[in-house]
């Protein structure tokens, strides 16, 4: 146990840094690619693994139904409160409104995650969103 932790501690930089351009470029290609895309916390040091976007004119928990048919998982609320089908208490007392919280997901990244992955979410994202504000 104390040798993986010692191995995990070397290796925290590098991932830290590595999963922050993933983010990175998860935001940059959803953003380029789509209209009326909000970055909750856009412009403050925020988890290098984590990008949390809303969508506006789109369900949040009806994209993450159809990103999770694609192999995608996401979270419609905060960490904290996975589950339940209000709008997201953070998001609510940073001041976002109620209608954005609820067009709002949780994308989160990890030390095995691709950048063919990342390729792959913001093409999947970009279709789904763009079939759904059609409708």
């Amino acid at each position: 146990m104390g040798l993986a932790a010692e191995l995990a501690w070397q290796s925290l930089d590098s991932a830290t840094r590595r999963m922050r351009r993933l983010r990175n470029r998860l935001e940059e290609g959803l953003t380029g690619q789509l209209a009326d895309v909000v970055v909750h916390g856009a412009g403050v040091e925020r988890l290098p693994n984590t990008l949390y976007l809303a969508f506006k004119g789109v369900r949040a928990q009806a994209l993450a139904a159809r990103l999770d048919l694609d192999g995608i998982a996401v979270s419609t609320s905060s960490a904290c409160s996975t589950g339940s089908d209000a709008p997201p208490h953070v998001l609510l007392a940073m001041g976002v409104p109620p209608s954005l919280a609820l067009a709002s997901i949780r994308f989160s990244l990890g030390r095995d995650n691709t950048s063919d992955e990342v390729e792959r979410t913001i093409e999947t994202v970009t279709r789904l969103v763009t079939e759904m504000r059609r409708r």
